[in-house]
């Protein structure tokens, strides 16, 4: 009975820090709608994409900076080869990162 009523007390406090965390996180209210030109062509690129590069734009992948121009290398691999969405740029500063 008591484990019981842990796990209910446990299940209770995590569905309302859920909430509390959810209800304080700011909506973005800058973001704009696309114009209709827009949305065509985004149509319009998304159409030419194979499906493994559709699949490719949903990876973003962490480059770093400051490490070696072997790290560059394998990061250019990962673009070329999956067409992979995006790069997070971590660590080092801005007159590092490949052009």
């Amino acid at each position: 009975m008591l484990k019981e009523f842990r796990i209910s007390l446990l299940l209770v406090l995590l569905a309302v820090t859920g909430l509390i965390i959810s209800a304080s996180v700011p909506k973005d209210k800058d973001v704009r709608p696309m114009s209709a030109a827009e949305q065509t062509w985004v149509d319009s690129v998304f159409a030419t994409l194979t499906p493994d590069q559709r699949l490719g734009q949903l990876f973003m992948v962490a480059a770093y900076s400051n490490k070696d121009k072997k790290h560059v290398a394998r990061i250019d691999e990962l673009v070329k080869t999956y067409g992979i969405g995006g790069l997070m740029f971590l660590q080092g500063g801005p007159a590092g990162r490949p052009s």
